[in-house]
């Protein structure tokens, strides 16, 4: 009798479950009109990055960045020349970066966290994925929030890795256009130890930091790891105060660690760490209990939100699942809850009229 009342109420849940699905309404976001003022805020700098890289003398290659947008870099370069590619970066994931939807995909998050005009957000840019990195600024821009940026220039390969055009070159052309206000306060040189060691031509690294200067950002380049963290993020919060959440680009060590723990992607409110010596910055926040937005496996993010895969077609605004908020009618739920209930209180009823019985028989 258990196997068979099991069995009729697992039906019972199953239908109410499939019928819920099919019932669901998918309405847009609140802020939907958000959503679409970054993505076109994210379009038009990379209009204008594309046009100075140009302008610079930087061919586009259309085999590695098939849309031509310019904010896909170099491949793994020649390494008799000096170069701030720092790892070997993974192409498909840098060519779906490049999607101004990531934008609104930004502004869903801030909205996940209840961030309003005026929160402080702390936010690092590794130069692995500029275009991400335009993603969050569209966002940050849109929502009016509170910005304590900082940046590292050693990138991957094919992310803004090209050493006349790095990430705080397009920053400050942006700044220059005035089609952005939000701006680094501090660049190191990233890389290994985020002094850049993978190089050792130290000329180049002189002529890196002065060029840090001259666009007039504060040079970070503590020698020891652990020590660079804790300035990185003692600096953080004398300039911002406490932030309503820490959001991260890319993989550079400084803000995910040397520990070798990963962290998912996305939002995550919480996670239990311990701050150590190898600990990145990711860790020191998630020890305030500040929510952390983690940029990276960007084709996982891609698949989770909808987003268009084919990195060959131009990418279409406004499609993908962060755009709207499907509702579920709870009916179906409650009939669910009311067909378990009567199943088993059938059952309980059964027993509670057999007792007696049984009883009488054993007396009689």
């Amino acid at each position: 009798m258990k196997t068979i009342q099991l069995f009729v109420v697992a039906c019972g849940v199953l239908a109410a479950y499939l019928m819920t699905l099919t019932q669901g309404e998918i309405e847009r976001t609140d802020y939907y009109d958000q959503q679409r003022e970054a993505v076109i805020r994210m379009a038009a700098m990379m209009d204008a990055i594309k046009a100075e890289r140009l302008e610079r003398g930087l061919a586009i290659n259309s085999e590695i960045d098939p849309l031509e947008t310019g904010l896909i870099g170099l491949p793994w370069p020649d390494l008799s020349e000096p170069s701030i590619t720092t790892t070997s970066g993974f192409l498909p994931a840098k060519q779906l970066s490049v999607n101004p939807n990531f934008a609104a995909l930004m502004v869903r998050y801030f909205h996940d966290l209840n961030l309003q005009a005026n929160d402080t957000v702390h936010v690092y840019f590794s130069s692995s994925f500029p275009a991400l990195n335009l993603a969050i600024l569209a966002a940050i821009e849109t929502m009016e929030l509170n910005a304590v940026v900082a940046s590292s220039i050693g990138a991957s390969s094919y992310g803004a890795n090209a050493p006349t055009f790095t990430w705080i070159d397009m920053e400050h052309h942006l700044l220059s256009l005035e089609l952005l206000s939000t701006s680094s306060q501090w660049v190191s040189l990233g890389g290994e130890n985020d002094r850049l060691e993978e190089e050792t031509d130290e000329t180049f690294k002189e002529t890196l930091r002065t060029h840090i200067h001259t666009l007039g950002y504060t040079f970070i380049d503590e020698t020891d790891f652990a020590q660079n963290v804790e300035t990185r993020y003692r600096s953080f919060r004398m300039q911002g105060g406490r932030a309503q959440a820490f959001i991260n680009v890319g993989g550079a060590l400084v803000a995910t660690g040397r520990h070798g723990r990963s962290y998912p992607s996305g939002v995550t409110h919480r996670y239990s760490v311990r701050v150590g010596a190898q600990s990145g910055l990711i860790d020191y926040y998630f020890r305030d209990d500040i929510p952390v937005i983690h940029l990276l496996n960007i084709s996982n993010l891609a698949r989770r939100y909808a987003m268009q895969t084919d990195v060959r077609a131009p990418f279409i605004h406004g499609v993908g699942s962060m755009y709207v908020n499907t509702t579920y009618p709870i009916i179906y739920t409650v009939m669910a809850f009311i067909w378990t209930g009567s199943v088993l209180g059938s059952e309980t009823v059964l027993r509670y009229i057999r007792k007696p019985i049984q009883k009488r028989g054993e007396t009689s």
